[in-house]
């Protein structure tokens, strides 16, 4: 999983992830910031996963889904929490890659433990 970490003008914190897991970039810009209290309670959930202590675990924060279990992280919008049907044209589809990504459960813990560490060296 690629991403960057940059401080802006204005002093916030931002993280942009390749394509595909745009998502993981938004909700830790958006729900999660710089609250490193947070960012450590879902770290030790992780943990938990990991270590069999539950089997799945689904976190709800503003406007995202997280469930974490089987080795696999997913993040959803809760926007994305809808069907189409019949709606959309036959050759069209839904963009959402920027609304739901999935990955490993320890790339997700990396990219915790990497932001944990970037926004405690720019405080």
């Amino acid at each position: 999983m690629d991403y960057e970490f940059t401080k802006q003008a204005d002093g916030r914190l931002r993280v942009k992830l390749a394509m595909g897991h745009e998502a993981f970039g938004h909700w830790l810009n958006d729900a999660i910031g710089t609250n490193l209290t947070l960012l450590a309670d879902i770290l030790r959930d992780v943990e938990r996963v990991q270590q069999g202590e539950v089997e799945m675990l689904t976190l709800h924060s503003a406007g995202y889904t997280l469930q974490l279990g089987d080795g696999e992280a997913e993040i959803s919008a809760n926007v994305v929490q809808f069907e189409f049907g019949d709606e959309l044209e036959p050759d069209m589809a839904y963009y959402d890659d920027e609304q739901m990504s999935g990955c490993g459960l320890e790339d997700f813990q990396r990219l915790l433990l990497a932001w944990q560490d970037f926004v405690q060296s720019e405080s």
